[in-house]
């Protein structure tokens, strides 16, 4: 999710990163007012509400006992009672302030559970899932912090130790959303930015647009504005927040970042939205051939001219109405598609900015598709069909809507020119088309040409091992993180299989490249053989891979009192790693590990069974990215342990001043030099506050950059790179700040900018994007140093390691503190 470094990459790729986070605001209006504001203190009452299921009784941490505890709450309580099918589940934590002072009075429970505990004095709480209940989440809440949800990976009929749960203070915001005359709005929509959205900066105009078209996610009108134009936002984490707001007829809008404070109320924080100009806009209805509102249509759209193209997908509401933002501005063409697929797709073609349209569903027509193998073969396994567009960018037919007839296959035919490709197991795909709609023959066929695959066998205690899972996982090119570990294969496999009853396995592979085989079983450690180059025409066969019982890692987290239900996390580099909780006493232990280097670390969250988070930079993979601190051996039990008191932390802390000033507000991000991902552990970014500082928090020294921009999204960057050491690593600068207007300067609506305006002062350097507007331009703040005005040929660049060097130089610039100075671009 985090982008690579400006600085150390080459070519149209480094353009194109270098517009997406300067992104041309020159030409946006200010979207929020930032009436006064003032604070006042949370009125808070809480009673704690008694338990209204029976709740186990406390019991110690001694192993026997949490075992006998865990026995006595699965039994029936009297005889006759029948024995539950999935036995209690519980976890034990302690609820803490962020000084680590223990919370009473806090509620938790099983999500979508009545039954619920109260935390004690001590901050305690234990709480058991209901019998038969597969819940792995708990909910927590409390009047003065922020409610969350913890765990994910809980035990079966165990108790769990989740450790310290560290509370965040809770705030709130008395809002008005009014019109930029001052009349209140009622009926809008406020909510905060997602925590996605907010790290990674998103609030583009084009993120305006498409959060316009989103709307609210909610009717409740207890959530919308009243008629004074005023909602209240309770249970706000304190810290730095944004807020979003809309509503029907209006343009969405976005705060500034601002303080939440911990048990304060911040009065009037004024937005004010501007009446939604359609013409921003493409609208429309998905209707059944019959004129019936088709809900929750699916709507294709996509675009391409002038070098930039893109496909997005949405859908329509409960009244087969939709809106798409006409961001950037380059005609659409649109598919649209009922949900259950039972007609033909709706198309329309060129449509721009303004247009309010019906997309007619069509009655469907099929065309019969026979199928054989050029090898003779009788039967084929998991044949499928799927159809594209003629430029085979985006999917029209679904290989689950084929209906066999006659032993044919029956596929419906798109309403514009299409491909079909057609393929089955063992077998290489093979493609059909471009076909006509109006002249394609109503029926075909295709021979399939065998492939034969990549073949082996399982084996465990030296016999064939059936059910094994065998899976085939393509070698990283780019460095990649998953899961917050970096990974030298693809999160996904290309393809999978189980072992027969001889162990044999057979995986149809029809790209080539390098690939890992992984192979793995319950109760038994996985294996892993590769890289393996393999060539889909030639195959590869004769694998034999040796399930065997693996290593176990073991260890303790050394430190204060807080060591249980610490999570410790484990990784290889192969997609799979995964978290243990120590126990009450800190000690925690993994079997089953494939034998090998491994990275045993402590980590912040679990790693999710059910789901996962994949991340690439772009840059090449590295093999030295993947690191291991510990050596897994085949049956045999590996110490390592973890310190808490000895974990030192990388930190820049900062201060930047402009004109004497501090720069409140501007947006502090770094970045490893070289492009390098960011895991966890790290801060990514923080905003200048009122004394002109900031702190950034890393997980490791190393070469980082340091991007500074203002908060409006003016396209102005500061660039300076970094060498940081273990502990604090002060950094300082001040810039005076004058204005520049260009004229004459190249409209850029998408795509990478086409003038630059670069400096440096021999430590810092200054890119600025030029253009996104008709004629002039005015950009105020600019920090002075000598600068170059240069034009840039994305075609045919090929350096961006500095951008002083970049493109063809146009003119020398001396900005002058305090003044205009006027550029006429050549």
């Amino acid at each position: 999710m985090q982008k690579g470094t400006l600085l150390g990459l080459g070519g149209l790729a480094a353009a194109i990163l270098l517009w997406t986070l300067l992104n041309s605001g020159l030409m946006g209006s200010r979207l929020v007012d930032g009436g006064s504001s003032q604070e006042a203190p949370l009125e808070l009452s809480y009673l704690p509400i008694e338990p209204e299921l029976e709740v186990p009784p406390p019991v110690d941490s001694s192993s026997s006992a949490l075992q006998r505890s865990v026995v006595e709450a699965a039994a029936p309580k009297e005889e006759g009672e029948p024995i539950a099918a999935t036995p209690r589940t519980g976890i034990h934590l302690r609820f803490v302030d962020p000084s680590g002072v223990p919370v009473a009075g806090v509620r938790v429970q099983f999500t979508g559970q009545v039954s619920h505990e109260v935390s004690d004095r001590t901050g305690s709480a234990r709480v058991w899932s209901r019998r038969g209940s597969e819940r792995r989440t708990a909910a927590y809440v409390h009047p003065s912090f922020a409610s969350g949800r913890i765990g994910a990976n809980l035990e079966e009929g165990q108790l769990t130790e989740l450790g310290d749960v560290v509370l965040i203070p809770a705030g709130a915001i008395a809002v008005r959303v009014e019109t930029p005359r001052g009349v209140p709005i009622e009926g809008a929509w406020v909510e905060p930015f997602s925590e996605f959205e907010l790290n990674n900066n998103r609030s583009t105009r084009r993120e305006v647009l498409e959060r316009t078209a989103l709307g609210a996610g909610t009717d409740d009108p207890n959530e919308l504005t009243d008629a004074s134009g005023r909602l209240l936002l309770e249970d706000l984490p304190a810290g730095t927040l944004r807020l979003w707001a809309g509503g029907e007829g209006l343009l969405a809008a976005y705060t500034p970042p601002f303080l939440v404070r911990a048990g304060m109320q911040s009065e009037d924080v004024i937005i004010t939205l501007e009446e939604l100009d359609f013409g921003l806009f493409i609208r429309g209805q998905v209707l059944s051939p019959s004129g019936v509102p088709s809900p929750n249509a699916k709507i294709r759209s996509e675009y391409s001219a002038r070098g930039a193209s893109g496909m997005r997908s949405s859908h329509s509401d409960e009244e087969g109405r939709f809106i798409i933002a006409y961001e950037p501005k380059i005609p659409r063409n649109l598919n649209a598609q009922d949900r259950q697929e039972e007609f033909g797709p709706a198309n329309a073609k060129g449509v721009e900015g303004g247009a309010e349209l019906v997309l007619r569903l069509t009655e469907p027509e099929y065309l019969l598709l026979s199928v054989d193998s050029e090898s003779g073969t009788a039967e084929l396994e998991r044949l499928s069909v799927s159809g594209y567009n003629a430029a085979h960018t985006g999917v029209l037919i679904r290989s689950i809507t084929r209906i066999e007839e006659n032993g044919m296959l029956r596929v419906p035919i798109p309403g514009e020119a299409f491909l079909l490709e057609v393929g089955a197991r063992g077998h290489d795909l093979s493609q059909l088309g471009p076909f006509d709609p109006l002249t394609v023959p109503r029926e075909l066929h295709v021979s399939l040409r065998p492939l034969p695959g990549v073949r082996g066998h399982v084996r465990a205690q030296g016999a064939p091992l059936e059910g094994a899972t065998v899976e085939l996982y393509a070698k990283a090119t780019n460095r990649r993180l998953h899961n917050d570990f970096p990974v030298r294969v693809r999160s996904r496999p290309t393809v999978s299989g189980t072992s027969g009853s001889d162990g044999s396995f057979g995986l149809t592979l029809r790209q080539a490249g390098d690939y890992f085989v992984r192979v793995s079983f319950e109760g038994l450690a996985p294996a892993e053989a590769g890289p393996l180059t393999i060539d889909p025409r030639r195959g590869l066969d004769g694998l034999v891979l040796e399930l065997t019982e693996g290593g176990a890692l073991e260890g303790r987290v050394w430190g204060d009192a807080k060591i249980a239900g610490r999570i410790v996390a484990l990784s290889r580099g192969d997609a799979h790693a995964r978290t243990v909780r120590t126990d009450g006493e800190g000690f925690y232990r993994c079997e089953r590990l494939i034998p090998g280097p491994w990275q045993v670390e402590l980590a912040s969250e679990e790693i999710s069974l059910n789901s996962s988070s994949s991340s690439s930079d772009g840059s090449k993979f590295r093999e030295s990215d993947i690191e291991s601190n510990c050596v897994v051996l085949e049956g045999q039990t590996t110490r390592h342990d973890l310190s808490l008191t000895g974990e030192a932390q990388t930190v820049l802390v900062g201060t930047l001043l402009l004109d004497g000033a501090p720069a409140v507000g501007w947006q502090a991000r770094l970045m490893p030099e070289g492009g390098g991902l960011l895991r966890s552990g790290s801060d990514l970014e923080d905003i200048v506050g009122a004394d002109g500082n900031f702190r950034i928090t890393v997980r490791k020294p190393g070469e980082y950059q340091l991007s500074l921009g203002p908060p409006d999204r003016r396209a102005i960057r500061l660039l300076e790179r970094l060498q940081l050491v273990s502990g604090e690593n002060p950094w300082q600068a001040s810039f005076s700040t004058g204005a520049v207007t260009f004229t004459n300067a190249p409209p850029v609506e998408s795509g990478p900018p086409t003038i630059l305006l670069a400096g440096s002062n021999g430590r810092t350097q200054l890119v600025m994007a030029v253009g996104g507007a008709v004629g002039v331009v005015f950009a105020e703040g600019i920090p002075v140093m000598p600068c170059q005005l240069r034009r840039i040929d994305p075609a045919s660049m090929t350096n961006f390691n500095d951008p002083l060097s970049a493109g063809t130089l146009l003119m020398s610039v001396e900005l002058v503190a305090g003044e205009r100075v006027q550029i006429i671009v050549p």
